[in-house]
C-alpha cells in the first residue's frame, strides 16, 4: 500500500520511464515463460497459451502496476470507474460494424503500396512478415468445431480487446494526452498501436481503428467502450470466417468494400459519420457541464 500513487506527482518522463522498465521487465518475463514451458508456433494450444501469456505479463501488468503507481484510485486512472450507456454501447457496436467496408478499403490500399527499387529488400521483409501472420492467424481461425469458435473468441477477440485496450488507451493514452493534449495524444498512440502489430501492409487501417478506439474513449471517459468496440472488431472477424469454413455463408467478410464494391467502403464512411458527430456532440456537452 505504501507504493500505491508514490509517482502520482512525478512528471511526464518519469512515468513514461517506469512504464517502459515495467513493459520491459514483462517481455523479459513471457519470454521467459515460453522457454520454461517450452511454447512455440508449431502446436496450435501452445500458441494460444503463449499469446495468453503475452497478454497477461506484457500488456495487463505494466498497464495495472503503472496505474497503480501513478494515482492512489488506479480504478479512476484507466478510466474503468464509469461503465457506459447503454445508448454508447450500441452506438459503438453499430460504427465497428458499419466501418468494417471502409477499413477493408483502406487496407486493399495498403496492401497495393509498393517500395521503390532501393528498398525492395525492405518490401520484401515486409511482405514475409505479413505472410507469417496471416498463416499464423489462418492456422488459429481454420478449425471448424464450436469449441474452437469460443476458444478463438476467447484467446483472440476478449483477451486482446481488454489487454491491448489497458496497455494503449487505459495508461499510454493517457500519459502522452496529460503531455500533448488528447487528440494529438489518441493519434500518436494510434500510430503506436498499428506499429506493435508489425503489420506494415495493414498499418495504416489499423492506425484508423485504434483511433476510432481512441476516441470511443475520450467521448465516453470509459474503458469499457474501447474494449467493446475492439472486442466487437475481432470477434465479428472471428465469427464470419468460422460461418465460412463451415460453408454456411460463400462470401468473405474482408471482401465487402473493396474490387468493384469500393462504393460500399466509402458509402460506410458516410453512414459512420454522423455517430462520430453524435457522440462529440455529447462529449462537448459534458465537458460543459464539468468545467
Amino acid at each position: 500500500m505504501m507504493l500505491k500513487g508514490i509517482f502520482a506527482n512525478d512528471r511526464f518522463w518519469i512515468k513514461s520511464l517506469i512504464f517502459t522498465f515495467l513493459t520491459i521487465f514483462g517481455l523479459i518475463t513471457w519470454i521467459n515463460i515460453t522457454r520454461i514451458f517450452h511454447l512455440d508456433q508449431t502446436n496450435i494450444i501452445s500458441l494460444q497459451l503463449g499469446q495468453l501469456a503475452f497478454s497477461i505479463v506484457g500488456l495487463a501488468f505494466p498497464a495495472l502496476a503503472s496505474a497503480y503507481l501513478f494515482k492512489k484510485d488506479e480504478i479512476n486512472y484507466l478510466h474503468t470507474d464509469i461503465f457506459p450507456t447503454r445508448r454508447f454501447i450500441l452506438l459503438a457496436v453499430l460504427v465497428m460494424l458499419l466501418i468494417s467496408p471502409f477499413i477493408n478499403l483502406i487496407t486493399s490500399w495498403n496492401e497495393q503500396i509498393s517500395f521503390p527499387e532501393s528498398l525492395s529488400k525492405i518490401e520484401a521483409l515486409f511482405r514475409k512478415m505479413q505472410t507469417m501472420t496471416d498463416d499464423l492467424t489462418v492456422r488459429m481461425l481454420d478449425r471448424k468445431s464450436i469449441y474452437s469458435l469460443f476458444a478463438n473468441l476467447f484467446f483472440l477477440a476478449l483477451v486482446p480487446s481488454i489487454t491491448e485496450e489497458l496497455f494503449f488507451r487505459g495508461v499510454l493514452q493517457r500519459l502522452l494526452g496529460e503531455k500533448i493534449g488528447a487528440h494529438l495524444g489518441i493519434w500518436i498512440v494510434a500510430i503506436i498501436f498499428s506499429a506493435y502489430h508489425m503489420q506494415f501492409f495493414g498499418f495504416f487501417p489499423r492506425i484508423l481503428l485504434g483511433a476510432l478506439l481512441g476516441y470511443l474513449l475520450l467521448w465516453s471517459n470509459s474503458l469499457y467502450l474501447p474494449i467493446i468496440g475492439h472486442f466487437t472488431n475481432n470477434a465479428t472477424l472471428i465469427f464470419f470466417y468460422f460461418l465460412s469454413s463451415r460453408k454456411v455463408i460463400s462470401f468473405n467478410i474482408d471482401d465487402i468494400g473493396i474490387g468493384n464494391q469500393w462504393w460500399l467502403g466509402l458509402l460506410s464512411l458516410i453512414f459512420v459519420i454522423p455517430f462520430f458527430f453524435y457522440m462529440n456532440k455529447k462529449y462537448l456537452r459534458f465537458k460543459e457541464k464539468i468545467c
